[in-house]
């Protein structure tokens, strides 16, 4: 078995070398013509997992605001949706401007946020954002009859 990686290493280490002493061309323009585009596709691999993860945080913070915003059952809506910001904006990391489309009444709170992602190495290739969307519900929930305090 080691012989066996001994001669595979050797005929490697080979490879390698000839490399160095091949004057004609050809692997500087198979690297060129497969290295870029590889590394493009890379490249944006990065700039899709910032978008997924910018994803991720926004879902939070809408969920934590519409969580919140829908309990009290003293606010009107327009306290309701301000709260809700306030909420977010709390929970949000990020230094993208997120829009949000709050909607709603005491027993439901939408909320629909937008926002943009700069890319980093997908604008070579004329990607300058990813769009990241996503929005939540919350409802409050009356517990059936039978669970109700009896007075």
């Amino acid at each position: 078995m080691r012989g066996r990686i001994l001669r595979v290493m050797h005929k490697f280490y080979r490879f390698v070398r000839s490399f160095g002493k091949d004057t004609g061309g050809q692997f500087a323009v198979i690297t060129a013509v497969v290295g870029l585009p590889l590394l493009l596709v890379s490249a944006s691999a990065l700039d899709i997992n910032r978008a997924f993860s910018k994803n991720l945080n926004v879902r939070s913070a809408i969920d934590a605001a519409a969580l919140a915003a829908v309990v009290p059952a003293n606010m009107t809506n327009t306290e309701r949706y301000a709260y809700a910001q306030t909420v977010f904006d709390n929970n949000y990391y990020g230094v993208e401007t997120v829009n949000l489309e709050i909607t709603g009444d005491r027993e439901r709170v939408d909320i629909e946020a937008t926002t943009q992602v700069l890319t980093m190495m997908s604008g070579v290739v004329g990607i300058n954002f990813v769009a990241v969307r996503d929005s939540t519900s919350a409802i409050l929930m009356r517990p059936p009859a039978q669970f109700r305090s009896i007075p």
